[in-house]
């Protein structure tokens, strides 16, 4: 064990290159021998072809070479998908592929990832594929894709929702959706998303008490609308869930700008959100 542990050491990135290349020429000399029409009955051949592909991407990413990694990976989560017909190593191994792609470019990294999610949610693993989505957001964040980052945040969130004992990961990926909807100038949607993080939150003791918190957002934001009316339903809304927000130091301050509002006077307002925030 010392010594092929030394070896690995000692070999060095073109070496580590030939032998995954050399490991794909395997590969593809076993794909060539093996007839496809008779790949359900006998899978020696495939077998033998996807450990190869998969000790290839090793190497590769071994040798720091990460789109020829990606590559192998995600040719191996193809065949053990589709013609092995296992999703959840199937699924795994296009996770490899992403990782290593997300090394040298973030959009082939979603692809792979995204593919990993298809798989996660044909086995109903739903959790998985929400952690997915939530590195595919990230990755758009980076890009500064906004739009398509909130989206891939609402879909993590739908589905931490779906599992089991993750309510608080989908209100976590609900909120930076709502951030990004205001970021992107849909305020409306943001003021939607962050009532529906006040609701939630206030149905669980455990969170109860930031309810108020985003219930003031969401209020804002439909202030920044002019949409007064609303904001009366809202408040409405707000303290038939939790009757504590009425008596809430939120709620005094929403009465405050309110009245700002109609009466304008910026000496005022802006001595009531030096009091808010002491």
């Amino acid at each position: 064990m010392k010594r092929t542990a030394l070896r690995a050491v000692s070999i060095d990135e073109k070496e580590w290159k030939a032998k995954g290349t050399q490991l794909l020429k395997q590969a593809e000399n076993v794909s060539k021998r093996t007839n496809r029409q008779n790949e359900t009955t006998d899978n020696h051949s495939l077998i033998s072809e996807i450990k190869l592909t998969i000790k290839a991407g090793e190497a590769f990413k071994i040798a720091g070479h990460w789109y020829e990694s990606a590559r192998a990976f995600a040719r191996a989560a193809a065949f053990i998908g589709d013609a092995m017909n296992d999703p959840q190593r199937a699924a795994s191994f296009y996770l490899e592929a992403g990782i290593a792609a997300e090394k040298v470019n973030a959009s082939l990294a979603n692809d792979y990832y995204s593919r990993s999610i298809s798989m996660h949610c044909n086995v109903l693993e739903f959790y998985q594929a929400a952690m997915l989505l939530e590195r595919m957001a990230n990755n758009f964040i980076k890009k500064d894709e906004l739009v398509a980052s909130l989206e891939e945040f609402q879909r993590a969130s739908k589905l931490y929702k779906a599992t089991a004992g993750k309510l608080d990961d989908a209100d976590r990926t609900l909120e930076r959706a709502a951030y990004l909807q205001g970021r992107t100038g849909d305020l409306i949607d943001s003021s939607n998303s962050y009532k529906t993080l006040a609701m939630s939150q206030a149905r669980r003791n455990t969170t109860m008490f930031n309810a108020p918190r985003y219930a003031l957002r969401s209020i804002i934001l439909l202030c920044l609308e002019k949409s007064f009316s609303e904001v009366e339903d809202l408040i409405d809304d707000f303290t038939q869930e939790d009757c504590r927000f009425e008596e809430s130091r939120e709620l005094e301050f929403i009465n405050d700008i309110m009245h700002s509002v109609a009466f304008p006077d910026l000496d005022k307002f802006a001595d009531c959100v030096y009091s808010f925030n002491e």
